[in-house]
């Protein structure tokens, strides 16, 4: 009975702790999610063509990239604004309903222009050029997937606010059951598709269709949990946009060229694979990113409410609080990654034997080269939530700017010398280089304000 009480205690401390709680939903909702996800590549890259699964990839990486430039920023000046609402009004609701409400009209207005571009550009543009295959029939579909993806990514924009505000709210378990929600339908999606036999253009389609009903499930939740299904207080929602529309958008404009940048870096690799080399070595990259990914976005997902946390905790002067959550971060991601890339490293004939997928062309070298790539990045991605949770983002973004440039000046010289392990070679020296950069100006802030505060 002491062992039952003693263990009923821990739990409620651990569920009374938000931080702790919420970074403990999101761990277990990610493990769940990336096993769903594995999954879901296990089925493609077995029923479908190495080609077609390249394409999958592609179009998924670069409608990744295009979806972060399009929101302008505005889902993480949203997170910042919101977070700040809530710690200065001590919990109240009413004037956080406001900065929602005239965000989400924003984000309508915003999407319904960018679609109307997009249509416009789309029909004297081609993406032939990063869908290299002989199959023109294949590319042709490629193209017409692009359109509809990408119209699909920005009508989910507006609709990925709830989901957003559920971390601010402290409420990053409730986040962490719809991911889970969102990990079983997808599952089934591709389950009931490879047992009709659909093409790959249906899948993708499908799956970013399913993507966008879900952000609308996750609005309706974050709004019924609020009470603000009514529009009580808000009788005149265009003049709180006004209210706020400058201020949203000279803080999106701060995270605009970090997430364009940083996410170009992020998919980049198996766009360039494909524009240089051809879809089927862009699906054996884009299987091994696919893989490191799983398993450090899982590893991630347990720092997603860091954000709301560090807002908070700087609001208020903590600094030391932020010093140690960073040096505790850089600790746990040392151990991680070595760990991760040498359990790949021996283990890696029997995933991809586990996934019967082909994997002559990937390599030992090119695993320790994601290994790394992947200690970096992650390290970088410390970096970004600290400096993004204080809107401290100028410096980084012109980091990731500049790097962006360089990995499209110089990606098809690595790739050429180099062969396909070229390509993580560059992104190493890439998120290196970004890391280190990013701890020194986030030391020097923290450092800075330890001493004005003595």
């Amino acid at each position: 009975m002491k062992i039952f009480n003693s263990v009923l205690g821990l739990y409620k401390n651990f569920k009374e702790n938000r931080l702790l709680f919420g970074m403990g939903m999101s761990f277990f909702a990610t493990v769940f999610n990336s096993f769903g996800k594995f999954i879901i590549v296990f089925i493609l890259s077995t029923s479908y063509t190495k080609t077609e699964f390249g394409l999958w990839a592609t179009v998924l990486s670069a409608t990744t990239i295009l979806g972060l430039g399009a929101d302008l920023g505005l889902v993480n000046a949203f997170r910042n604004k919101i977070s700040e609402v809530i710690s200065l009004s001590g919990g109240r609701d009413v004037e956080a309903k406001k900065v929602f409400f005239a965000s989400f009209i924003l984000f309508w207005l915003l999407s319904l222009v960018l679609i109307g571009i997009f249509l416009l550009v789309f029909f004297e543009f081609s993406f032939d050029f990063i869908l290299k295959t002989n199959d023109t029939s294949l590319q042709d579909l490629g193209n017409k997937v692009f359109l509809w993806s990408f119209i699909l990514v920005i009508l989910s924009m507006p609709l990925s606010l709830g989901n957003a505000a559920l971390f601010s709210f402290g409420e990053a378990n409730i986040n962490a059951l719809l991911l889970m929600v969102n990990s079983v339908l997808n599952l089934l999606l591709i389950g009931l598709i490879d047992l009709i036999d659909c093409d790959i253009v249906y899948v993708i389609i499908s799956q970013y269709f399913l993507m966008m009903m879900l952000n609308f499930g996750g609005l309706f939740v974050f709004l019924r949990r609020r009470a603000w299904l009514s529009f009580n207080g808000l009788e005149k929602p265009f003049e709180v946009l006004k209210k706020y529309f400058k201020e949203l958008l000279l803080g999106g404009s701060r995270f605009l060229g970090l997430q364009f940048a940083k996410g170009f870096i992020e998919n980049a690799g198996t766009i360039v694979v494909s524009s240089q080399v051809g879809l089927n070595l862009a699906a054996d990259y884009n299987l091994v990113q696919k893989v490191f990914s799983f398993a450090s976005g899982t590893y991630q997902s347990i720092f997603n409410p860091l954000w709301a946390e560090f807002t908070l905790r700087s609001s208020v002067g903590d600094w030391h609080w932020c010093k140690k959550a960073i040096n505790r971060t850089l600790l746990a991601t040392s151990i991680f990654v070595s760990f991760l890339t040498f359990t790949f490293i021996f283990a890696q004939d029997f995933i991809f034997e586990v996934l019967k997928y082909n994997s002559q062309n990937i390599t030992s070298e090119l695993l320790i080269s994601f290994g790394l790539l992947t200690y970096f990045y992650l390290i970088f991605t410390t970096v970004t939530t600290f400096q993004s949770a204080i809107g401290r983002t100028n410096f980084i973004s012109a980091i990731m700017l500049i790097f962006a440039v360089i990995v499209l000046l110089f990606a098809k010289y690595f790739i050429g010398y180099f062969g396909m392990i070229g390509v993580s070679i560059l992104f190493v020296l890439v998120w290196f280089l970004s890391s280190s950069f990013g701890l020194i100006q986030s030391f020097r802030i923290i450092n800075r304000n330890l001493v004005q505060a003595l």
